[in-house]
């Protein structure tokens, strides 16, 4: 599996715990039970910056929002979605200069 992805993340402030589960696209992690709840499989694929292939990080300044890569200074991203006339709404990162 691939480094970047930690064994344990949180997901809306509940942890999930990485599995070792082949199949579909994503990292399969599950929602733990020891605190109660139904167990819960979700696939995670992060989300990486298009330049050095290095997942993004949030960084907050003031109310200011946005994503670096782990990678160092390939730019400052935005999740932003974006439409193509007459199609749905895409998620798209985008860098403003």
């Amino acid at each position: 599996m691939p480094e970047e992805y930690p064994d344990t993340i949180v997901i809306e402030g509940e942890p999930y715990d990485r599995q070792d589960l082949p199949g579909e696209a994503g990292i399969p992690y599950a929602r733990r039970t020891d605190m109660g709840g139904l167990r819960l499989l979700v696939r995670v694929d992060l989300v990486e910056c298009p330049r050095c292939g290095k997942p993004l990080f949030q960084v907050v300044q003031g109310d200011n929002k946005g994503y670096h890569c782990g990678g160092g200074n390939c730019g400052r991203w935005r999740l932003r979605l974006v439409k193509e006339a007459g199609r749905a709404l895409m998620l798209a990162l985008v860098m403003e200069s």
